[in-house]
């Protein structure tokens, strides 16, 4: 075990570990990767907090390990560490570097398939690194997980507005509103999409519903978001501020 839990270490650490790790040719059937297989699933939860959250290496490891070897890695990992792998994804897109949050987002998606939260942080991160149709392809993916979801109804409104299809926004966003009355968020950017539309009374009417919600849920929604937006404020406060402002101007 000393010897796995000095392997795995390294994996994380460096991301270049997955020689020692797997071997030079590894087999997926043969005996040493069945049984190193069983040994490090096991002891999972025995490794050390600051080894488990070392996730950039890991996904760096992954994107290198070679086909045969990864019939046995994929159950290694798709259980006890995936979860902090959208962590480690979002503190990559927190600093900046998009282009290893994206691939990490990504392999999490393969790794396990369709996952809410990754899927709407894929989504937002494809529309800043402006590839709309990657962005609105993740977003109908999200929908397909769930299509009663709507922080995914809501951020995809607020993708087709950036794209000039205020009627396709207005839809997604009234949807939004329907599955959560109190997003002050949605009710701010059908105000935008009225607008657009050169419809200012029906602006008007949802920048007052904005402020309408806010009063009755000052923190914007009914519940936390499951992907990561840095890029919008998720409070209620900035987009009732907003409102206001917009009404006004009207």
């Amino acid at each position: 075990w000393a010897e796995a839990q000095e392997a795995l270490a390294h994996l994380f650490r460096s991301g270049e570990g997955r020689a020692t790790l797997v071997g030079p040719t590894p087999d997926a059937e043969g005996a040493w990767a069945a049984a190193a297989q069983a040994r490090l699933a096991s002891r999972l939860e025995e490794l050390p907090k600051e080894i488990r959250s070392r996730v950039e290496g890991l996904a760096l490891a992954l994107v290198r390990t070679p086909a045969g070897a990864e019939p046995w890695v994929r159950p290694l990992l798709a259980d006890g560490l995936i979860a902090s792998d959208l962590d480690g994804a979002i503190a990559l897109f927190a600093e900046g570097r998009f282009g290893a949050a994206r691939e990490l987002l990504e392999r999490l998606l393969e790794l396990r398939g369709e996952d809410l939260a990754v899927r709407l942080t894929l989504a937002n991160l494809y529309g800043i690194l402006r590839q709309p149709d990657r962005a609105r392809d993740s977003y109908l993916a999200a929908l397909q997980v769930e299509p009663l979801s709507a922080e995914a109804h809501l951020f995809y409104g607020i993708h087709l507005l950036a794209q000039k299809d205020a009627e396709g926004a207005a839809l997604e966003l009234s949807r939004a509103l329907f599955l959560d009355p109190d997003l002050t968020l949605a009710h701010y950017y059908l105000g935008r999409c009225r607008e657009a539309q050169r419809d200012p009374d029906r602006a008007r009417l949802a920048y007052r519903n904005a402020l309408e919600a806010f009063k009755r849920r000052p923190d914007g929604k009914r519940q936390a978001f499951l992907g990561y937006y840095p890029d919008i404020p998720e409070d209620g406060a900035a987009f009732a501020r907003a409102a206001e402002y917009a009404l006004a101007a009207l």
